[in-house]
């Protein structure tokens, strides 16, 4: 009886070839290259991934992929059922919204503690970022490109809140699904628009030292960005 060939994903003809020199031997390197391909779409949201297929795609012994699978899952980015594998996360899971409401709160900390300790120059970077999100909302661009914008001055907020813990604290959290879904919550030009007033109104509270207003704006970032997905993937 003929072997059944591993359930592959119907993206799985987007292969990337990968020469013997750029082979990824361990867990990590695997775990960072199938990041990339998830933010690509070469996975999407409720694909499965087969120990067997990335092993195939990137020449490897499965131990390694056995540990990159579970380095993503501890990320939020997959979701491993027993017996059945893993899985990207979908916007619906459970899990998967508890982070980004997670990412929401903390960056609304941030912005607070932005607005209470920037210095002169941090608040000029803010606004200037917040200044170029106008612009580029104006434009016809993609939800990612905007999206990674908005992660651009999002780390200058974090940066002026001067805590070393939020920063590490928002860096793990938004390596799974907060990075995994940001770029559908800016998918149309209406979001981008006013996602990019509330960057300006954000700026300003920073500047004004306005700590409250700050806080309250940087979680409305999050959860409109977030509605704004849940809109488009249900």
């Amino acid at each position: 009886m003929r072997r059944k060939r591993p359930a592959q994903s119907r993206f799985a003809d987007q292969r990337v070839v990968v020469t013997p020199a750029e082979r990824r031997t361990s867990g990590v390197e695997i775990a960072e290259e199938l990041l990339r391909l998830i933010h690509r779409q070469v996975y999407q949201p409720g694909d499965r991934v087969t120990e067997q297929e990335i092993a195939d795609r990137f020449n490897v012994s499965r131990g390694p992929v056995r540990e990159s699978l579970r380095i993503l899952a501890a990320r939020g980015v997959l979701k491993i059922v027993p017996m059945r594998g893993a899985t990207v996360v979908r916007l619906d899971d459970v899990e998967a919204l508890d982070a980004i409401e997670i990412s929401a709160v903390l960056f609304g900390l941030a912005a607070r503690r932005a607005a209470e300790r920037a210095t002169s120059d941090e608040k000029k970077q803010i606004a200037k970022g917040a200044a170029e999100l106008v612009l580029l909302a104006q434009k016809e661009i993609s939800g990612r490109e905007f999206f990674l914008a908005t992660v651009k001055v999002g780390r200058s907020v974090v940066a002026a809140a001067q805590s070393e813990r939020l920063f590490a604290e928002l860096t793990q959290i938004r390596a799974g699904a907060p990075n995994l879904f940001g770029p559908l919550g800016f998918a149309t030009k209406s979001v981008r628009r006013k996602a990019a007033k509330n960057w300006i109104r954000l700026a300003e509270a920073i500047a004004s030292g306005d700590a409250r207003k700050a806080e309250r704006i940087g979680v409305l970032l999050h959860d409109d960005a977030r509605g704004a997905a849940q809109e488009i993937a249900f």
